[in-house]
């Protein structure tokens, strides 16, 4: 089975393989291997199979599949936002990310698990890699089904670090775009200062192809990954950063890269600062998760998990002095983030704070990108560097995060391909 999405559109454009018979081949890699994954939460293999026989040939995206996380509208599948209060609730509409998916001929094979809305509880999906431990949180279903072959492409949400973490737990590339680079309509709310919606994939440029048809400008990612051998990108990187968080072995495998980089890579030290950039993301997270969930569980708490029940209650008794003063402190994360890296300049850190935990101990910990969010950063998990082990003590994925300027979307995609060469090839 060809594994990259554009290859596969290619092969359906060259009459090497039609939509349906990629639908098939990946139908059976779900028979195959959801029973011990559990990465869907809808999906009807007549109506994929269906919808593959309407699509042409020639497109961004033709006959390639891809999962939608289970907060995302469209009309012909169920959206019931990780939650049973919203069995069965249909749409009437699709989002404008599924029209514009549609129209680029993707095959949108199902709706992908998540947590209960979007937040920290545990959903039913396991890690592809070892089903005792978790795929990450909250777009479990997504990164998992990327990884486990079923989908070549799928979509995601991050409002603290739902892209960046599954992405580096499932072993797969995850970008969280910009903030407002891809369309949030029909899309569940859970902060309209914090959610951005972002993209998984196998493979550095199905991540380019997928981001220029689901953005709302045309982010030229596609090109910059092409191109990216004369990026010669600035890494920046913090010795010590969430050195409360993160696991000795994750911080030693960055500063490893750091100096394989050489003067590719300059340390700085934001570890106050980022400090406060953290404590101001909970507090924006808190005050706007119970503004918009608070009212979708109304005099049903018992039915929603503590998770939820309880940072509706926190949230609620957030002061309004407190939250301008957060929202104050997000304002001077984004100029000092614009004017740290300009130029092409990259942060480089760990994806996660280190592999997968098990099963039963949750999602994991977002601490390595609650401020990407926060700030509004484009953000990408790079899961495989040549040279560089990253593989966790139990034979898990980590993953390498680069963090660019606002709106520098197309810059990360190609210091990423950049360095993905450098550490392959060496080259300077």
């Amino acid at each position: 089975m060809i594994d990259s999405a554009v290859d596969l559109a290619q092969a359906v454009s060259e009459d090497r393989l039609t939509p349906k018979q990629i639908c098939a081949e990946h139908l059976a890699t779900i028979d195959r291997t959801d029973s011990a994954i559990d990465a869907w939460a809808w999906h009807d293999p007549d109506a994929a199979l269906a919808q593959a026989g309407k699509i042409e040939a020639g497109l961004p995206l033709s006959g390639v599949p891809v999962g939608l996380k289970d907060i995302i509208d469209s009309v012909d599948m169920p959206c019931c936002l990780g939650s049973s209060l919203f069995a069965g609730r249909q749409p009437q509409t699709d989002a404008e990310l599924v029209q514009r998916l549609r129209a680029a001929g993707a095959l949108i094979m199902g709706k992908t698990r998540t947590t209960e809305f979007a937040y920290l509880q545990r959903c039913e999906t396991r890690n592809p890699h070892n089903s005792r431990f978790s795929p990450g949180g909250s777009s479990s279903g997504s990164a998992a089904a990327v990884a486990a072959g079923q989908v070549a492409l799928a979509i995601g949400s991050q409002t603290g670090g739902s892209v960046i973490r599954p992405a580096a737990y499932c072993g797969v590339y995850g970008f969280k775009p910009s903030f407002e680079a891809i369309s949030r309509t029909a899309v569940l709310q859970t902060s309209q200062t914090l959610d951005h919606i972002g993209i998984f994939a196998r493979h550095l440029v199905d991540i380019a192809r997928l981001g220029d048809v689901v953005m709302i400008d045309n982010a030229g990612l596609e090109a910059a990954c092409h191109h990216s051998a004369t990026a010669r990108p600035h890494f920046l990187w913090v010795d010590g950063m969430f050195a409360d968080d993160i696991e000795g072995y994750m911080a030693e495998r960055v500063s490893q890269l750091a100096s394989r980089l050489g003067g590719h890579a300059e340390q700085i030290d934001l570890r106050a600062f980022l400090d406060e950039l953290q404590q101001a993301h909970s507090v924006i997270y808190d005050y706007e998760y119970a503004q918009n969930i608070g009212p979708l569980i109304a005099g049903k708490q018992t039915e929603v998990s503590e998770f939820t029940a309880l940072t509706v209650a926190r949230g609620a008794q957030v002061s309004e002095a407190d939250y301008a003063s957060a929202m104050t402190v997000r304002q001077h994360g984004i100029d000092r983030f614009s004017a740290l890296l300009s130029g092409g300049k990259m942060l480089m850190l760990a994806s996660a704070t280190g592999q997968a935990p098990l099963f039963e101990d949750g999602t994991g910990n977002p601490a390595c990108s609650k401020f990407t969010s926060l700030c509004g950063l484009p953000a990408l998990s790079l899961p495989h560097l040549g040279g560089v082990d990253l593989n966790g003590p139990d034979g898990l994925p980590l993953g390498i995060q680069l963090v660019g300027a606002p709106a520098s979307d197309a810059s990360v995609i190609s210091a990423a391909g950049w360095l993905e060469t450098y550490c392959s090839n060496g080259i300077k």
